[in-house]
């Protein structure tokens, strides 16, 4: 069981690493406000706050799983 929690988290991160290089590209790289552009582009409605929802909804179900199966 812990070991599926392990692997089961390590796919979270791998979501979580494409979600951020997502986000990254349409800054720009040298932009003066790139932080704001990043959360925009993060939470906004336009770009990825469908994708970053769904995330954080995985990682509420894994940490819920953690809590029940490793008490």
């Amino acid at each position: 069981m812990v070991g599926d929690l392990i692997e089961s988290g390590e796919r979270l991160n791998v979501k979580l690493r494409r979600l951020l290089k997502r986000c990254e590209g349409p800054k720009g790289k040298l932009c003066t406000n790139a932080g704001a552009r990043f959360v925009d582009i993060f939470l906004g409605r336009d770009y990825e706050l469908g994708n970053t929802e769904k995330f954080m909804s995985s990682v509420r179900i894994w940490n819920l799983r953690l809590d029940a199966n490793c008490k």
